[in-house]
C-alpha cells in the first residue's frame, strides 16, 4: 500500500458500490493512508487489511469471497497465485496482475544483472507450466505480468 495513491487511483475507477481491499504488513501505514483516503470521495471504497497477504487471502476464502482483480506487489508468493487460481479466490473472468515481473530487464540478463529477484521464480514457473493460464508480460519499467484463465479469454481470430 505504501502511500496509498495507487489504491486510491484504482478505487476511483470502481463503480460507486465497488470495494478495493489493500493488504500490508506495516500497521503504521493504516493510519497514514486512512488520512489520505478520508480526503477523497473514493476513499470509502477502500478497506485496509494488516497482516501477511496469504493469511488475508485465506480469510477471504473462508468467508466465500471472490475478487475480480488481484494485484500482487512487494510480498509476492506463489502461494498467493495458487490461492487465486486453484482455491477459487479469483472470480470467473477475473485477472491477476503481478508487479515487478520484468525487473527492468534484469530477469533476462544472463550475466546475473543487479539484484535478480529469485523469490519471483516459483511464480513464473507456476504460470509458465500451467497450460490453463493466459499470460502477458508488459515490459514497461519493472513490468507487470497479467494472468487470466485461458477459458476466460476470448479470441477473435
Amino acid at each position: 500500500m505504501f502511500t496509498g495513491y495507487s489504491a486510491l487511483a484504482m478505487a476511483e475507477a470502481l463503480p460507486p458500490d465497488g470495494v478495493l481491499v489493500t493488504c500490508d504488513t506495516q500497521d503504521f501505514l493504516r493510519e497514514l493512508n486512512e488520512k489520505t483516503f478520508a480526503n477523497s470521495p473514493h476513499g470509502k471504497k477502500i478497506q485496509i487489511k494488516i497482516g501477511p497477504a496469504v493469511e488475508t487471502m485465506r480469510e477471504f476464502l473462508a468467508n466465500g469471497q471472490k475478487f475480480d482483480f488481484i494485484f500482487l506487489d512487494a510480498d509476492q508468493d506463489v502461494t498467493q497465485v495458487k490461492i487465486a487460481f486453484e482455491e477459487g479466490l479469483l472470480a470467473k473472468r477475473g485477472t491477476v496482475v503481478i508487479d515487478n515481473a520484468y525487473h527492468y530487464g534484469h530477469l533476462y540478463d544472463k550475466s546475473g544483472g543487479p539484484q535478480q529477484p529469485e523469490r519471483l521464480w516459483p511464480i513464473f514457473k507456476y504460470v509458465q507450466e500451467n497450460q490453463g493460464l493466459h499470460k502477458v508480460l508488459v515490459s514497461v519499467r519493472d513490468g507487470v505480468l497479467i494472468v487470466r484463465r485461458l477459458s476466460d479469454v476470448e479470441y477473435n481470430m
